[in-house]
């Protein structure tokens, strides 16, 4: 195979990735720059193979030939799966070996959460522009990942029923099909989407563009977030933010299920990695959150 083609393959796949998949930019760049890679390493040491006529022996000789790390080798693991998938699915070989590779345990980890500060962070949020604020109270309080807020649409909302319908991961996410959840509004979003919708031009998206027909870029929202955590000594981001209302909830009596439905999860599993606590439903949970940072 010409690497001419082999170009035009990684390219097919980084396509199919954000077409079929729903994977996110960074997602599909980063698992081509794996599949790159790994063909690269199979080639130099595999004679006569490459990634695209590897057996499991080639394959699981490049995961073990990578940094010792679980999470790290679980990534390339699900990176190489997806490619091979790719490849099956044009028809340039019948199997995938790469779903033969382990995968490797890796330690619960909490995650990371701007509780202590969420007074202050809010407090700070409340007096930046509009846009940003509502911004922020999507994350905060509708506890979104970071594309669910950013192509959030004036649609979704619905203030007489307080619910937001949140379009989550899953494939056909982007043609409507993927997977879907309301979150309830809490008061400090209702009042942030409210002020915001008074200065907004645009009547489909919530967040819209400054320079082009759509929702805002990750690049328009990351160093925006970055700015407004510096003032009160926080790296921000997304997911802090929604890692900080799940947190929230459980430590104010949240169930989990409730948490789990509420973030979009799959599996409880997901969810229990945030504490294990008692009872109460998710809309009754939201309204239990606490700017104030204690327990």
């Amino acid at each position: 195979m010409s690497q001419a083609q082999r170009e035009s393959i990684f390219r097919g796949f980084e396509r199919w990735g954000w077409d079929e998949r729903s994977y996110t930019v960074i997602t599909s760049y980063n698992y081509v720059r794996v599949a790159r890679r790994a063909d690269a390493w199979i080639v130099a040491h595999r004679a006569g193979r490459s990634l695209f006529s590897a057996r499991f022996d080639d394959i699981k000789a490049y995961l073990f030939s990578s940094k010792p790390s679980a999470m790290r080798r679980n990534q390339i693991r699900q990176a190489l799966i997806a490619f091979l998938d790719y490849l099956v699915s044009e028809g340039y070989r019948h199997d995938n070996p790469a779903r033969e590779l382990p995968r490797l345990k890796c330690p619960r980890r909490v995650p990371k959460s701007a509780n202590s500060i969420i007074g202050a962070l809010w407090a700070e949020a409340k007096v930046a522009e509009a846009m940003l604020t509502a911004l922020v109270a999507v994350y905060l309080f509708g506890g979104m990942r970071r594309d669910e807020g950013r192509t959030l649409q004036w649609e979704d909302i619905d203030h007489v029923a307080g619910w937001i319908t949140v379009r989550g991961k899953g494939s056909g996410v982007r043609e409507g099909r993927g997977k879907e959840r309301r979150v309830p509004i809490h008061p400090e979003l209702a009042w942030a989407l409210k002020r915001w919708r008074k200065e907004c031009v645009d009547a489909e998206w919530v967040f819209p563009s400054p320079r082009r027909s759509g929702p805002v870029s990750e690049g328009w929202a990351r160093p925006r977030l970055r700015e407004l955590g510096e003032r009160v000594g926080v790296h921000l981001h997304p997911h802090l933010l929604r890692h900080t209302i799940a947190t929230n909830m459980v430590r104010h009596g949240a169930r989990l299920t409730g948490v789990r439905d509420f973030l979009g999860h799959v599996s409880l599993e997901t969810t229990q990695i945030y504490l294990e606590v008692e009872p109460v439903d998710v809309d009754d949970a939201v309204g239990k959150v606490n700017l104030e940072g204690g327990t």
